[in-house]
């Protein structure tokens, strides 16, 4: 049997000090500790979901939070997921916490279609292209600053990105499999393939 909730915590937070883990059974007035939600949190963000409501909402601490670790947007209260400042300070840690933004939400929605938000987030993280909205996946500017960093994102962009020279190029420069999620028409370009096929594009036409 082990040791009761009592028992398992320094109530002076000394515990909690050295283990993040032990918030989530420390007494209640803890959980509403600044300073040791905060030292728990540098351990590890996920000690946050242990934090009273009233820090959650609490913009000035939330936004140190995320600054320190992106993910920590995952749980800081609503509203703050759907406050443009702290999304912005999240996503300059971590891109793909731009998926904590509530993209069912009127107020989401326009997080993810933020150029600035979604561009800083990109250069983050190249996948962050795809939790962008449908608009800004069909941008030039933030297509090409994810396919900078990989070409992979490619795959991300929109049916009329894919058919644009410029975009491709820039994606089959790094490898020629970028060649395979080209519109039909520029699968079959010339001068596409030849670069494609000189970056290790194995299959030319489509079926073999």
């Amino acid at each position: 049997v082990g040791p009761s909730p009592a028992e398992s915590v320094d109530p002076t937070g000394e515990v909690v000090a050295r283990d993040w883990k032990k918030l989530q059974r420390a007494p209640p007035s803890l959980h509403a500790d600044r300073r040791l939600v905060w030292e728990a949190q540098q351990q590890d963000y996920r000690a946050l979901q242990y934090a009273a409501e009233e820090l959650r909402a609490d913009k000035e601490f939330m936004l140190q939070a995320v600054r320190h670790d992106g993910r920590a947007l995952s749980l800081v209260a609503q509203e703050l997921r759907l406050d443009r400042e702290v999304v912005l300070e999240a996503v300059r840690d971590c891109g793909l916490a731009l998926g904590f933004v509530p993209a069912h939400l009127p107020a989401g929605k326009l997080l993810r279609g933020d150029r600035e938000i979604v561009l800083e987030a990109i250069r983050q993280d190249w996948r962050a292209l795809d939790l962008a909205t449908s608009e800004l996946r069909g941008d030039r500017e933030h297509s090409l600053e994810a396919i900078a960093q990989s070409w992979q994102a490619i795959e991300f962009v929109s049916e009329e990105l894919r058919g644009d020279r410029e975009v491709l190029l820039a994606a089959i420069d790094q490898s020629g499999e970028a060649l395979r999620y080209a519109s039909e028409t520029m699968r079959s370009d010339p001068e596409l393939v030849r670069k494609a096929q000189e970056r290790g594009w194995g299959v030319v036409t489509e079926g073999n």
